[in-house]
């Protein structure tokens, strides 16, 4: 345990220490922090990545990832939990694992995840920039499916329940990358009646990154 550390510090962290993290992750909900928190940490480590990344590794961890994307789960665990699989697009590997798996991922942020409890900026923040990195990756190898997915998710839940603004300038920023992929896209967020909901963010007079990426999304629909 002393060692555990090392994965999100050391240049040669041990492949041993792999297996005692998974075991770490399956405790219960009341104790999984630190192991949650380590592994959000050792995800940015490029000489852990590799290692943690292993199929003998991999399905644990993605796993408890997932199982706390959920509003019931200890809200430290829900924050910590999307940031570990935003942490997933520092590397190649981790992109192509989290497209591979997308459609469950994004499936869960969207049906388990709103309303968040208590509003919970952290929450908020970490599931924006998780889509928002999502967004990223579409850019870099375009998918029809995925980009449906993904503006469904911020039409619907995203422009409806985020109330920090931080988190929502995320978001818009998420949307515009999205418009600015295919035409396809324009067409569907009008379907989802994108643009009135970001009207009315705008029209709160928050942060004026916000306003403006609203007033670019609004000019593209």
């Amino acid at each position: 345990l002393e060692q555990l550390p090392s994965l999100a510090t050391s240049n040669t962290p041990s492949p041993s220490l792999s297996p005692a993290l998974n075991t770490l992750l399956t405790w219960p909900d009341a104790q999984v922090f630190p192991a949650l928190d380590l592994l959000r940490a050792s995800l940015l480590n490029p000489a852990s990545q590799s290692i943690l990344l292993e199929k003998s590794s991999l399905d644990q961890i993605f796993s408890s990832c997932l199982k706390h994307v959920d509003k019931t789960s200890p809200p430290p665990c829900q924050m910590l939990a999307l940031r570990a699989l935003s942490n997933l697009f520092s590397c190649q590997q981790g992109e192509d694992l989290l497209r591979t798996y997308r459609e469950s991922v994004i499936s869960r942020v969207f049906e388990q995840l709103f309303p968040i409890v208590g509003d919970n900026k952290n929450i908020q923040i970490a599931a924006a920039t998780l889509l928002l990195n999502f967004s990223v990756s579409v850019t870099r190898k375009f998918d029809d499916d995925t980009q449906v997915q993904l503006l469904s998710a911020l039409s619907i839940n995203f422009l409806t329940f985020i109330n920090d603004w931080e988190a929502r300038f995320r978001t818009v920023v998420a949307i515009g990358t999205l418009l600015t992929t295919s035409p396809e896209g324009v067409d569907y967020a009008k379907n989802l009646e994108t643009k009135d909901a970001v009207r009315g963010w705008r029209l709160l007079e928050g942060p004026a990154k916000v306003s403006e990426c609203a007033q670019l999304i609004e000019n593209m629909l």
